[in-house]
């Protein structure tokens, strides 16, 4: 279909849209390795389309050199402080290369799906991306998954932040979801 045709035919879909620190972001966000290797990418870029290839070298230097860290995650007025080393907040199921790490997130139904992944090592890290490729990761005893409307995430130091592939700053954050704020046009 070309443009004119979807604009034509009007055909509208309203979906949640979600704030991390005052900045908006519809897909996800997520805290620890994969944001550290997300901002050295943006780090590094001199120009250009970034591709697939732009993210080999991020990917080798975070895994031999970014110390996992250990956040904290609090859901909702729920005073329960979950702990783990990645965190992913998810609006919508799409993921990098579309893997399915938040299979269950709706980007109509006002909450935003967590994933909090427990790699204290490198070694745990690489077998829960295995277990995210396979399907794996929703019946992992390493694998935290909450819903909620309001996720706050912190540590003693500061961790990386990103947000739909973009870099969001540092921890402490809170993310807030905006149910059906985002009007689209679709084929």
């Amino acid at each position: 279909q070309t443009v004119a045709e979807i604009i034509s035919r009007n055909h509208r879909q309203r979906i949640d849209s979600a704030w991390l620190n005052g900045r908006r972001f519809l897909i996800m966000a997520s805290a620890g390795f994969d944001a550290q290797v997300v901002q050295q990418v943006h780090a590094n870029r001199s120009g250009g389309h970034v591709t697939h290839l732009s993210y080999l070298k991020p990917i080798w230097n975070s895994l031999r050199t970014f110390p996992p860290q250990a956040v904290r995650v609090t859901v909702d007025d729920d005073p329960t402080v979950h702990v783990g080393e990645m965190v992913v907040v998810a609006n919508l199921r799409a993921y990098a290369l579309n893997l399915g790490v938040v299979g269950t997130a709706n980007g109509t139904d006002g909450v935003l799906d967590v994933r909090i992944f427990r790699t204290r090592t490198v070694w745990e890290m690489i077998g829960q991306f295995l277990n995210v490729v396979r399907g794996r990761q929703e019946t992992s005893s390493e694998v935290i998954r909450l819903r909620g409307q309001r996720i706050r995430i912190n540590s003693d130091s500061p961790v990386p932040m990103q947000a739909d592939g973009d870099p969001a700053g540092m921890t402490p954050v809170e993310i807030t979801v905006d149910p059906l704020a985002i009007e689209f046009l679709i084929p």
